[in-house]
């Protein structure tokens, strides 16, 4: 035979309470993770294509840019060029002025390093 005491745990409508609260948390939880689950590979795909999208552009604009600067080394590659055939003109037309600008520099850098 059992005796009970009056401290023993007995549920009371308030208990009752929690414990339907608590279940009703955890299963509202487990559906918010099964519904972020099923969403997740969609906002995977979602950000793969952005982030394929933000490659392509970054890599078009490299491209512009590299064409660009192949196009402005060759320009600056010819600009010594014409400088230099048309210096090598104007000596051949005259030369003796050539020849006396040649000693006034000269001239001019001995007197500055004196």
């Amino acid at each position: 035979m059992t005796t009970t005491t009056g401290n023993e745990f007995q549920p009371t409508p308030l208990t009752d309470s929690a414990k339907t609260s608590v279940k009703d948390a955890a299963e509202k939880a487990h559906r918010t993770v099964d519904r972020a689950a099923a969403a997740a590979p969609q906002a995977i795909e979602r950000a793969a294509q952005t982030a394929h999208g933000a490659i392509d552009q970054a890599a078009g604009a490299a491209e512009r840019t590299a064409t660009t600067v192949g196009t402005t080394a060759d320009r600056l590659r010819q600009i010594p060029a014409e400088y230099a055939d048309t210096f090598v003109e104007s000596v051949r037309q005259n030369p003796w002025a050539a020849i006396g600008i040649a000693v006034l520099v000269g001239f001019v850098l001995g007197r500055a390093t004196d």
